[in-house]
């Protein structure tokens, strides 16, 4: 087992870190590893130990390497180092997080339609399993781990096990509720696949292009632009920050827009033009509305 992999289980345990988030742990770190080792003369991460990557001119290297990386690659890294400076207690700098756009991908309520029908067509299994990752806004490791006692038919309520070992509990709507119960009755509940096989079985009947996330995503999106404040919707997805859901109000924003565009008084009017009406057309004109920026 490398230093790295031996780093990543023994802090996924003490930090109660998910399999997946170790396993991107020791890819990131690794990743470094391999970059100070080719940038210093050696083999590809032969030279490389965990404190031997936090040194300045290891994080020199390493930033250099990431010029042309989207900024996720960047940041990815940027705090996966953070976390091996504090687990090594060896303190760094490093450069600030870059800023990128990347909005949740919300799909309509007649796409959303269709895709519950085909899960339903499929079976129980399938149903439930969109019913829990639109329904319920549940991530993928959160309804495999599902078991009997977590659902509370008599409250209507499902108790969900999230990231950081996070508990929280989830209202049923009543589609979720006949779902589930059509599941357990034909013995398909608790689930048996994993991760990727539920990914396998979201593609058959979504299509390329829609994960259990976008469902989840769609849900949360969903509800933003009916009304719902924010931090209703912060706990029903189990976000530890606020900021992290704060990326629903650009989608939001997004949504506010086209139906300014297609309602508003103005927006049946003609746009006049030409030198005559020059001085009136700021405004008769309905300027493009754009969402405001996330702090």
């Amino acid at each position: 087992m490398s230093a790295f992999r031996s780093l990543a289980e023994s802090l996924g345990q003490s930090r109660a870190w998910s399999k997946a988030t170790r396993e991107a742990y020791r890819a990131d770190w690794e990743a470094c590893a391999r970059v100070v080792g080719v940038a210093g003369g050696g083999a590809e991460g032969a030279a490389a130990t965990p404190a031997s990557i936090l040194t300045p001119a290891s994080i020199a290297m390493i930033v250099a390497a990431l010029d042309e990386a989207p900024a996720q690659t960047f940041n990815r890294r940027m705090i996966a180092l953070r976390q091996l400076s504090r687990a090594l207690g060896i303190e760094v700098e490093l450069p600030r997080q870059r800023r990128f756009e990347r909005l949740p991908k919300a799909l309509g309520m007649e796409v959303i339609a269709r895709l519950g029908m085909a899960a339903r067509v499929a079976g129980p299994r399938d149903a439930a399993l969109f019913a829990l990752w639109y329904g319920a806004a549940l991530r993928v490791s959160e309804s495999l781990a599902l078991r009997l006692e977590d659902v509370d038919f008599g409250r209507d309520e499902i108790r969900v096990i999230g990231k950081g070992n996070r508990e929280r509990v989830v209202p049923m709507v009543p589609q979720v509720r006949a779902s589930l119960e059509a599941a357990i009755a034909a013995g398909e509940f608790p689930f048996t696949l994993t991760r990727g096989g539920a990914e396998y079985v979201c593609g058959r009947w979504a299509g390329m292009g829609v994960s259990p996330h976008t469902l989840r995503h769609s849900c949360a999106t969903g509800m933003l632009e009916g009304g719902a404040d924010v931090r209703v919707i912060q706990a029903l997805l189990g976000h530890s920050r606020l900021d992290t859901t704060m990326v629903y109000t650009r989608v939001s924003g997004q949504f506010l827009a086209s139906v300014m565009r297609a309602s508003h008084p103005l927006a049946g009017m003609p746009q006049t033009g030409g030198s005559g009406d020059a001085r009136h057309s700021r405004n008769e004109r309905l300027p493009e509305t754009r969402p405001e920026s996330v702090g």
